[in-house]
């Protein structure tokens, strides 16, 4: 079910809005959608009081393996959208591959969806789902789970869900076009300055090789996090966002936590990067 009017985004002509009522899960209606054949660039959102979901239909031109890392332009246009709509000291960071923080606890999280899981296959669609945290969760007392955290115990709360969809969509559709002309190094130099754990000890909680620790050394040319630990040098691939831990079907997105966490080390803190774009 969709409604439109009154309740549509600001969106560039190259994307599309379809607002969803009722229950229906954004990512979900996304994914059926794409699969009906619909046109890239239709972003898909729901009006929630507790959250703020949104999901993207992209139709990429490449393989799979270089079509994944469009998951840290998403995360980007985040970034950026809040920087545009929050005040600057907002410290917002994002621990590799899908989990956003707030002041160091997680407050949403970035899935993709594809219809493909080979890495050499061209993509017929792909789908960037975004899940926000707007309002604590009423079955949670305060303090209770620390390493969790909402916009509006952050002092976001009074952001409007249509104008953070409409300007991560427009934030993303930026990066996706920079990724598509300029290849990834410049989205990756400006994602890396909100890279939770960069340049220091890092823990992975999440995936076949937990539990992992060992020191960040970096994210390849397609998006895979390089750990050296005591023993070994390990690649952790960004294909991993596709597998079942990551993609939560049927479950409550944000109430999985961050598979890696920061133990020792620099990272970027405050709102420095937080730009006006």
């Amino acid at each position: 079910m969709t409604m439109s009017g009154a309740e549509s985004l600001n969106l560039p002509p190259l994307l599309t809005d379809i607002a969803v009522t009722g229950d229906v899960d954004p990512f979900l209606a996304a994914e059926a959608a794409a699969r009906d054949g619909i046109d890239a660039g239709a972003v898909f959102w729901a009006l929630r009081e507790d959250r703020m979901e949104a999901a993207l239909v992209l139709a990429p031109e490449q393989p799979l393996r270089d079509a994944l890392p469009v998951l840290f332009a998403g995360q980007q246009a985040l970034t950026d959208a809040i920087g545009a709509l929050g005040p600057a000291e907002i410290a917002a960071h994002w621990a590799w591959p899908d989990v956003f923080l707030l002041n160091g606890a997680a407050a949403g999280r970035l899935r993709v969806s594809t219809d493909t899981d080979n890495l050499d296959a061209t993509p017929r669609w792909l789908i960037l789902a975004l899940s926000l945290r707007r309002l604590p969760p009423e079955d949670i007392e305060p303090g209770e789970r620390p390493d969790e955290t909402s916009l509006a115990a952050e002092g976001l709360g009074d952001l409007a869900i249509r104008d953070l969809v409409s300007a991560w969509a427009r934030h993303a559709l930026y990066w996706i076009t920079t990724h598509q002309n300029e290849g990834l190094a410049p989205l990756m130099r400006e994602w890396r300055g909100r890279a939770h754990g960069a340049d220091g000890e890092v823990e992975l909680t999440l995936g076949p090789e937990a539990p992992l620790i060992g020191a960040w050394l970096g994210v390849d040319e397609e998006g895979g996090l390089i750990i050296k630990t005591e023993q070994r040098t390990v690649r952790l691939g960004l294909e991993r966002v596709l597998s079942a831990p990551f993609q939560d079907r049927g479950a409550d997105a944000l109430r999985r936590r961050a598979g890696l966490t920061r133990l020792s080390g620099s990272a970027p803190i405050g709102g420095e990067a937080l730009r006006k774009r």
